[in-house]
């Protein structure tokens, strides 16, 4: 039975009371997106794929169907990802693992699951923005932190994947450069736009394009939401109101 449950965007947070017995639990879409689940355990232990998932731990629905048999009835915070958001950082949802340990960095995220799942009232459309990014990175956090690590391994990635994903990721911070992202990518500049160019475009090209999309979807709020220019140009990644209607203009 969901206890609580509260959507933002793309995201959804919610807090279950599980009875004990079996749960199956099968792909499930929102949105016509595939969804990834991430499942803390705050109170009993179940079975999965002869392993105990107790008090602590982070149980992984993604692409395979799932069986889960509980001891007893249990209470679990979820957070529900679309795929396509992850598979944007580099996370492949087939490599997940089915559990993954409980850490410090895994108890913080429970802990604002549910804060986020039992808030009351309404988020204006700046808010639900920024926790829509604030759960994706989180889930992505937990995942890489863990033995899910292989999942977004360089092996896994092509450069290309490699170099879309840190350039979403790191779309919002106007210090973000292309020299920057070829550092941390440990390539060079040079390459990262042979990369680019196989895509159709250019590593600015791409960066300009994410930071637009993410302005204008600020500046289309709904009245009574909406932010001011320059907080859409400082969220969105753009140095100033001056590049982020140079770079509107060019998406146009």
């Amino acid at each position: 039975m969901v206890r609580a449950r509260r959507r933002c965007r793309s995201v959804q947070g919610s807090v279950v009371d599980v009875r004990g017995g079996s749960w199956s639990w099968q792909n499930i879409r929102a949105s016509s997106s595939t969804v990834v689940g991430l499942c803390f355990v705050l109170k009993g232990a179940a079975a999965i794929r002869g392993r105990v998932a107790g008090e602590g731990t982070v149980i992984v629905l993604a692409r395979s169907e799932t069986e889960l048999m509980w001891d007893e009835p249990g209470v679990v915070a979820c957070l529900w990802v679309e795929e396509e958001a992850l598979a944007d950082m580099g996370v492949d949802a087939f490599s997940l693992p089915s559990r993954i340990e409980g850490s410090v960095l895994a108890d913080g995220v429970r802990d604002f699951i549910v804060g986020f799942a039992t808030a009351s009232g309404e988020q204006g459309s700046l808010a639900s923005y920024l926790t829509e990014r604030v759960l994706i990175d989180m889930a992505f956090g937990v995942i890489i932190a863990s033995e899910g690590r292989s999942s977004v391994t360089e092996r896994r990635v092509p450069d290309l994947v490699r170099a879309q994903a840190l350039l979403s990721a790191r779309s919002a911070d106007p210090e973000f450069t292309v020299a920057v992202c070829a550092e941390e990518l440990g390539m060079s500049v040079r390459h990262l736009q042979r990369l680019l160019r196989e895509a159709g475009t250019t590593p600015s090209g791409y960066l300009r394009q994410l930071r637009a999309t993410a302005a204008r979807e600020l500046l289309e709020s709904r009245p009574g939401a909406r932010v001011t220019r320059r907080e859409a140009a400082a969220l969105s990644g753009f140095s100033s109101i001056r590049a982020m209607r140079r770079g509107l203009n060019d998406e146009a």
